[in-house]
């Protein structure tokens, strides 16, 4: 059994170091970017980010496996420990300025994910939690608070330009007090679901394009379960809510329900 104390460690380290080197050439504007056939970008920034953490934790575990986003899989094909690294979530926000980046690392053991991290290096903020371990931003506890009524909480969402009309649903159960304010942060889904497992932001909505990966949001999404809030994807095409509590929860779906936002993207 592996000792989820030292892993937390470790991962801390990781991400901490990774963190650096994203700072150093986002000070120098060193980007040297390159571009996905997705269209997506690749900065050096995520390069040597992912290399940094994949050498700290494959010397600290050189029996488990590791799916780096950019890296792919490395490893031991039988083992059943897994490292899954996004080592810049948000890397045009990094490229626009933005501090809404994020390093996100989970560990997986027979596909259960048992450890989560999010760190933003521009804020500081050091999300993390693992089985039997307390939920920590930084030296807190998680969740601050935890809101039970939509009227009462803050909805963060992230939408592709696309879907415009799910942006003017929202605005609509914000405009009728249906939720008591709209924000759109942008930049990292892992940070934007981190900061539902601290309280920060209540509930997220994403409508996007494409499915979001595997190390997009894993550790977020173990985050915000690990505060006993909950993650629902709707028809696997790449809508997701996220709530600090199922309470919140039931009630955001049924009010999304209400207007058919899990279904008005198929209109179009």
């Amino acid at each position: 059994m592996i000792d989820l104390e030292f892993a937390l460690t470790k991962a801390k380290e990781a991400a901490f170091e990774a963190g650096k080197i994203v700072l150093d050439i986002c000070n120098k504007k060193d980007f040297c970017t390159e571009y996905k056939a997705d269209g997506s970008p690749v900065t050096k920034a995520d390069k040597e980010a992912e290399e940094k953490i994949l050498e700290i934790l494959l010397t600290a575990f050189p029996q488990h496996s590791f799916r780096g986003e950019e890296a792919g899989l490395i490893g031991s094909a039988g083992s059943s420990y897994l490292w899954t690294c996004d080592p810049v979530d948000g890397t045009r926000a990094i490229l626009n300025g933005e501090k809404t980046s994020s390093i996100s690392l989970a560990l997986s053991n027979d596909n259960n994910t048992i450890l989560g991290l999010v760190y933003n290096p521009f804020t500081k903020e050091m999300y993390s939690a693992a089985e039997n371990i307390k939920t920590m931003l930084n030296d807190m506890h998680l969740p601050k608070q935890n809101k039970e009524s939509p009227e009462n909480s803050v909805y963060n969402f992230q939408i592709s330009s696309s879907r415009k009309l799910d942006v003017l649903a929202l605005y609509g159960l914000w405009e009728t007090k249906k939720i008591g304010k709209l924000v759109s942060s942008g930049g990292s889904v892992a940070y934007s679901l981190a900061q539902v497992a601290e309280g920060a932001h209540n509930v997220y909505v994403l409508s996007s394009r494409k499915i979001p990966e595997i190390w997009d949001v894993e550790a977020g999404i173990y985050l915000v379960r690990s505060v006993g809030g909950e993650v629902t994807n709707f028809n696997d095409k790449g809508v997701m809510v996220a709530s600090t509590n199922p309470i919140l929860h039931k009630k955001t779906l049924e009010l999304l329900r209400s207007i058919n936002f899990d279904n008005i993207y198929q209109a179009r």
